[in-house]
């Protein structure tokens, strides 16, 4: 995934956090894999999809514990788009 479409994305328009995306970036695949057990696809409109919530997420929220505030997953979010994603065996 092209830089410049994640930076589209988080509405970042400098480079002070290019280095920081790009380790965003690596995560997401990795994460998106190791849930999924296969592979991150770089053709997979779910998985480019996913990589950019969890990017996005990565960013907004740079530590591990928010504090004072009211969180709930979004419906449709980046668990939706990797379960949908997941081989189904019947």
């Amino acid at each position: 995934m092209d830089l410049l479409l994640i930076k589209q994305h988080l509405y970042v328009n400098h480079t002070n956090d290019d280095a920081l995306i790009e380790v965003y970036a690596d995560a997401a695949e990795t994460a998106i894999s190791n849930y999924l057990h296969k592979d991150y696809e770089e053709t997979n409109k779910v998985h480019e999809q996913a990589k950019l919530l969890l990017i996005g997420n990565f960013y907004a929220n740079r530590e591990s514990v928010i504090t004072g505030t009211m969180v709930s997953e979004l419906p449709f979010g980046i668990k939706f788009l990797l379960d949908s994603a997941m081989d189904v065996v019947i």
